[in-house]
């Protein structure tokens, strides 16, 4: 009987890992980018962002976003985000920076039909940023960055660009990439936390029975 247990026991923690393991995942959006920094740090480009690509520049710190639209914010799953950048300079420029962006749950205007965040200095933040590249281009760079937003699935995420540095340069800079996000579902923690009770439980019954 014990043996019995103790392989039903087994059996139910491995359907157990087995059906919490593939959180659901969402559909992969793709979006693409491209812009020049020019010589004194202002953006131009296009890309299939918000508002036909346009780069939303943000005077009070420089940057230079394009927003790509997800889903609803959620608290119940998390946002996994791919970027690949390409920059090409003929010569050394000034400090570029790339950044990874997305709005955060204090942003509540929402909708694809809404804008994004046209504030980066607010309290809460609007905007959560991850810096992938700070540095002079030196005819070119290539980045291939993976994020994991685990916290959330944000409404927003984008791609930003600036010049980190005010001295001239008498060369631009530019950029092309894509952005791919896709916002995926998180296991029940009941789920995850009755996995190692069942394991433990099922390993203690059949080593009993074993040596008795």
């Amino acid at each position: 009987m014990k043996a019995f247990l103790g392989i039903g026991l087994a059996a139910s923690a491995l359907l157990l890992a087995l059906g919490a393991a593939p959180a659901p995942a969402g559909v992969i959006r793709h979006g693409d980018f491209t812009a020049t920094i020019d010589a004194d740090g202002f953006v131009t480009g296009s890309g299939s962002g918000w508002n036909d690509g346009q780069w939303v520049h943000y005077p009070s710190t420089g940057w230079y976003n394009q927003w790509y639209y997800n889903d609803p914010p959620s608290w119940e799953s998390e946002k996994w985000i791919d970027c690949h950048v390409e920059l090409t300079c003929d010569g050394q420029s000034n400090i570029i920076q790339v950044a990874i962006n997305w709005s955060t749950m204090a942003y509540n205007v929402s909708g694809h039909d809404v804008h994004p965040p046209m504030d980066d200095q607010t309290n809460p933040p609007w905007i959560e940023r991850k810096i992938i590249f700070s540095d002079p281009v030196d005819e070119s760079e290539t980045l291939d960055v993976h994020h994991d937003i685990r916290d959330f699935n944000p409404e927003w995420v984008s791609i930003d660009i600036r010049q980190a540095d005010d001295i001239g340069s008498n060369f631009s800079v530019f950029v092309t990439g894509t952005i791919d996000h896709q916002c995926v579902g998180v296991p029940e923690p009941s789920t995850l936390l009755m996995l190692p009770v069942l394991g433990l439980a099922a390993l203690i019954l059949m080593f009993a029975r074993r040596f008795r």
